[in-house]
């Protein structure tokens, strides 16, 4: 009927359904993916594996596939796990990670601005760079635009 080159094309078209529904049911186990992980990561979390629950969480919470609203509760678990490692200077500069990966997502940045409000606002400043939390030696004030921030002590 169509001949030899009727029966290629429409072999390359066959061929070009099965590879479409086969990304297509790659992409569809994703966010079930990142559900089992988020799940996991949370048990890891109550466990008091904080370390491991912060890991897996960073490494979710930056994956831009992730899901868009439940990434602001990624973000809010890992910076609670930090802040029990005693790692709390790490997170303004995860923070920044995660909204720069999501930007166009209001939930998340909704999250990141609630989550200054949970976390420490006095630190400390080393080569002109703010570090939340305690450290030993330095001088300690408060967040950089503070009406609290402090004058160094001599």
């Amino acid at each position: 009927m169509f001949g030899k080159q009727g029966a290629r094309m429409a072999g390359a078209s066959l061929l070009l359904v099965v590879a479409g529904l086969c990304v297509w049911a790659a992409r569809a186990d994703k966010p079930g993916q990142h559900a089992q992980q988020r799940d996991k990561l949370t048990k890891a979390f109550r466990d008091g594996n904080y370390k491991v629950a912060y890991d897996g969480l960073r490494k979710l919470a930056l994956d831009p596939s992730n899901d868009p609203k439940e990434v602001g509760k990624d973000l809010d678990l890992a910076i609670d796990s930090l802040q029990r490692l005693g790692r709390i200077d790490e997170s303004d500069d995860f923070r920044e990670a995660v909204i720069a990966a999501h930007a166009r997502n209001w939930r998340l940045l909704q999250s990141a601005a609630l989550s200054f409000n949970r976390t420490e606002r006095y630190g400390y400043i080393v080569a002109g760079k703010f570090y939340r939390g305690h450290k030993r030696g330095g001088v300690a004030t408060s967040a950089p635009g503070s009406a609290t921030a402090s004058a160094p002590c001599n």
